[in-house]
């Protein structure tokens, strides 16, 4: 099976900081693409899983390739898909 995530509905935060009640990796930080309202942040997980999430530009600090960061979602946020 597969876990399906849209990339808009990952959050990404510093490590240790998810909600307890969401479901979290981490990884680090392999590329940023800035897509004008938003920026594609491409992690590599601790297991070598490529993720990607879309963070909207909201003016504020930006995610630098090569730190760690966690990616959470909700349950409600992830489909499974059997393979």
């Amino acid at each position: 099976a597969k876990i399906l995530i849209r990339p808009e509905r990952l959050k990404l935060v510093a490590p240790g900081a998810a909600p307890a009640d969401a479901t979290a990796w981490t990884g680090t930080v392999t590329r940023l693409t800035y897509l004008g309202a938003r920026t594609e942040v491409a992690l590599r997980l601790t297991d070598g899983t490529d993720l990607l999430a879309h963070t909207v530009n909201e003016g504020g600090p930006m995610w630098q390739e090569g730190v760690q960061l966690t990616a959470w979602f909700r349950a409600g946020d992830a489909w499974l898909i059997a393979r």
